[in-house]
């Protein structure tokens, strides 16, 4: 309640706009849920619940057929100047390399570009075209959701420890499956600015970084706005944001 009315009270000096507007954002492009829906097969024989959540049900990489949908539909939709609706896309940039980490026995963790992920799923198609194509026609407008939808320092701990299910997950090719429902006793894989630990803040600091140069380096300009996977942020972390141009 407390945290609520401190939020409420911040916005007090913020602008106030007349008429009614409808924003559109929609999180996690970029970024591997359920890899397959031969992988949603194989977790619902293993038990694992994946009906029962609407992210596993539905969430996985983007393709060229979603996208060319997506942009059909807001081009329909004009406002009273005749411009379309634009979706503001949380944008995820890379993913685990899979065969990278297994190769080195999970002893280190493997960055892969969400582009070059996007090449193993689909091949040479049209998705990347597609999202520098929905931003300059001003449909589809991404911003910084992190470097990779994963609690990277985390996940590695698990693998490490030969987590039973965090393992079996992982020759799957998937990571956001919650703890819950993996029935095992951890954090939050998929709460990337989460800690454990004090020093995990200076490794943060290196993920964010790194997130925001593959950002302007694929799309040519520097994100805005940024929203941290599920919710967790340590606070320090807000003067490097800063530095490196997010403003919201």
């Amino acid at each position: 309640m407390l945290k609520t009315l401190k939020r409420n009270l911040s916005n007090i000096p913020g602008t106030t706009l007349k008429g009614k507007y409808l924003i559109i954002e929609s999180d996690d492009w970029g970024s591997i849920r359920v890899p397959s829906k031969d992988v949603y097969n194989k977790l619902l024989q293993k038990g694992i619940p994946v009906d029962q959540n609407f992210f596993t049900q539905n969430d996985c990489l983007e393709s060229s057929e979603d996208l060319s949908a997506l942009f059909e539909m807001l081009s329909k939709h004009k406002d009273q100047t005749g411009r379309p609706a634009v979706m503001t896309a949380l944008s995820i940039m890379g993913n685990p390399n899979f065969d990278a980490i297994q190769a080195n026995g999970f002893k280190e963790y493997v960055f892969e570009p969400f582009t070059e992920t996007l090449k193993k799923y689909y091949g040479q198609n049209e998705v990347l075209s597609l999202w520098k194509e929905g931003y300059e026609s001003k449909l589809f407008v991404p911003q910084f959701h992190g470097r990779e939808h994963l609690n990277v320092t985390r996940w590695m701990k698990g693998l490490q420890n030969g987590l039973p299910n965090t393992t079996s997950f992982f020759h799957l090719g998937l990571t956001g499956i919650t703890a819950q429902m993996a029935k095992e006793e951890r954090g939050d894989y998929q709460a990337a600015f989460d800690i454990d630990k004090k020093e995990d803040v200076e490794y943060l600091k290196t993920v964010i970084k790194e997130g925001i140069d593959h950002f302007k380096n694929f799309l040519g300009y520097t994100p805005e706005y940024f929203v941290p996977t599920n919710g967790p942020f340590n606070n320090s972390l807000e003067k490097l944001l800063f530095e490196l141009g997010i403003r919201y």
